[in-house]
């Protein structure tokens, strides 16, 4: 395809930056599961497929209750196993 010059080349350009800076935005927003077999090799369950909905509920569910359990001994959780894969807006857990 012939690249389009002057400023409807820059317009179209710009408006690309933008369409793909959205979309990796709105990726970084998307919760993630992944899942790992026994020989440790990770498995992404995509938002959407069979089961993602369950596994992300239930991952949620498990690290609340060691949030819990921490804060009811008095301990603080930091960034282990019950805090890995959560993301600053909240919205992804690993299963």
């Amino acid at each position: 395809m012939k690249e389009r010059r002057g400023a409807v080349g820059r317009a179209s350009g710009i408006a690309d930056q933008l369409s793909a800076a959205m979309r990796r935005r709105q990726q970084s927003r998307e919760s993630r599961v992944l899942v790992y077999d026994a020989d440790g090799q990770p498995r992404l369950c995509r938002p959407g497929s069979e089961g993602h909905e369950a596994l992300l509920a239930t991952s949620e569910r498990m690290v609340a209750l060691v949030l819990e359990r921490g804060a009811a001994s008095g301990r603080k959780a930091t960034g282990g196993a019950a805090t890995r894969g959560r993301r600053a807006g909240g919205g992804a857990a690993e299963a």
